[in-house]
């Protein structure tokens, strides 16, 4: 039989019911094995092992910021065994934002149809270069989106809150707040086929096409192209960002005068001012100068084409 291995956020709720859901769908037809993250055991730390042990199919179960740490935990696993896994997300988080450009939902038996079937493919990832918080020099891959600016803020916001009331709120309103707190700051990205510099809200660095609980950012991102989309906003008032949450909702383009669109393999951006906060998959993780380029076909992921 073949081998599935879950890694689930630990601080999901009802954790004992999706257990028992999980062996009771998958146990007829494969070797299950289910981690837990805990303090000790972080979850990216049970990917690596579990990778480092074997495993046919490996599923992350938690929301953008558990699937980044398995992603990360995926790369510090032998070159060799992670090759031969195919990764699988379950969304189980406040935002679920990765697992809406993947076509999938909390829906074990739609998981299990994609994994008797093998319907997969190589996606690309992230990797940046970054100020860590602690100032020393960081490393990571993301799979989603990474910008920098006011989304940086608005995580690290959204970290200290209880999200009593679901993400998408939670989000909303750390966003708005701080339209009024954040301060825009100039900056300068350069890439091969495109530049730009002036005073910024966020720049975004997508790979999927959605954050921020169900925006629709990058529209034209793909997962396969080997590239990241590029979404520049510049100095955009409360009144205009909210003016457009529909049209960004329904995944079409902002036509605005402060507001730009690119693609890019590789970028860097500098801080002209003060260092920009960077969130990456909805979590916090440093400040600028930031290197980011895109390594492609490096996953084999669990999708609906």
């Amino acid at each position: 039989m073949k081998k599935i291995t879950f890694i689930v956020n630990g601080k999901i709720r009802k954790m004992k019911v999706l257990r028992e859901s999980i062996i009771h769908c998958f146990r007829s037809e494969f070797q299950v094995e289910i981690r837990k993250s805990t303090l000790e055991n972080s979850f990216q730390e049970l990917t690596m092992n579990a990778i480092n042990k074997g495993v046919d199919y490996l599923i992350l179960v938690g929301g953008d910021g558990s699937i980044n740490e398995g992603v990360n935990g995926y790369f510090d696993a032998s070159k060799e065994l992670r090759e031969k896994a195919i990764l699988g997300v379950y969304p189980a988080g406040s935002g679920n934002d990765f697992s809406k450009s993947l076509g999938v939902r909390d829906d074990l038996e739609q998981l299990l149809f994609l994994v008797k079937n093998d319907l997969f493919k190589k996606i690309d990832v992230g990797l940046m270069y970054f100020n860590k918080v602690d100032n020393t020099a960081g490393k990571r891959y993301f799979i989603n989106i990474a910008d920098i600016g006011i989304g940086g803020y608005v995580a690290n916001k959204i970290a200290e809150s209880k999200k009593r009331l679901g993400g998408k709120f939670t989000y909303t309103k750390a966003l708005i707040q701080a339209f009024f707190t954040y301060k825009k700051q100039r900056v300068r990205l350069t890439s091969k086929d495109y530049n730009w510099s002036g005073k910024m809200m966020s720049i975004c660095m997508a790979n999927g096409k959605y954050f921020g609980s169900g925006m629709c950012i990058a529209p034209d991102a793909s997962l396969t192209d080997g590239k990241m989309q590029l979404v520049i906003i510049g100095e955009v008032s409360l009144f205009d960002y909210l003016k457009n949450i529909p049209k960004i909702k329904k995944g079409h383009k902002v036509i605005h005068k402060e507001i730009e669109y690119s693609f890019a393999e590789k970028c860097e951006i500098t801080a002209i001012d003060n260092p920009c906060p960077i969130d990456m998959d909805g979590e916090y993780v440093g400040t600028t100068p930031l290197k980011t380029e895109v390594i492609s076909n490096q996953l084999k992921m669990l999708l609906i084409d």
